[in-house]
């Protein structure tokens, strides 16, 4: 069985302690039914990020220079302001971010749930960096989680297969 790792950092200064635990639980959840069958699985957790982690995500405040890690690590990165996450690749090495407050003013908090389709959405654009964002958001990202803003039902149909055979060979 092959076993991956994602690492959730959390780069928030006050983040609830109950949201943390429902974030991790909802994408470990979600990879779970991503790879149900597979043979493969994924251990979801919060910590510090290594070389050994198969992929990483930075929970931040928001997307403004102060808070962002990718415009902290690269100030040129074009983050749109309607987006949920963002993943920027600089040609060699690539990072993902999802915000706590997505719009700057409304600053109301999403569920776990809502997170966990954010970090799983941004698993495509980090692990498939030379395919283009409108085709990730469209046919070739089968929709679900590829789409630009994912609506999902409740378990177990909350990925779709296309998305399913987009994540889990990616992850070799």
């Amino acid at each position: 069985m092959a076993n991956y790792t994602t690492k959730l950092v959390d780069r928030t200064s006050d983040s609830p302690s109950n949201l943390l635990s429902a974030i991790v639980r909802d994408v470990q959840s979600l990879f779970d039914e991503a790879f149900e069958g597979s043979g493969r699985q994924m251990a979801v957790s919060w910590g510090t990020a290594s070389e050994l982690d198969h992929y990483v995500v930075h929970f931040v405040e928001d997307k403004t220079p102060a808070n962002s890690y990718l415009l902290h690590t690269w100030p040129h990165a074009n983050i749109d302001p309607r987006a949920g996450g963002h993943t920027h690749w600089d040609g060699v090495k690539s990072g993902s971010e999802i915000y706590r407050f997505a719009d700057n003013g409304s600053r109301t908090l999403a569920r776990g749930i809502g997170y966990a389709k954010l970090v799983l959405h941004e698993l495509f654009h980090n692990q498939f960096p030379h395919v283009n964002n409108d085709e990730v958001h469209g046919g070739w990202g089968g929709g679900g989680l590829a789409a630009a803003v994912p609506v999902l039902s409740d378990p177990p149909h909350r990925i779709n297969d296309r998305n399913k055979v987009l994540m889990t060979p990616q992850l070799t």
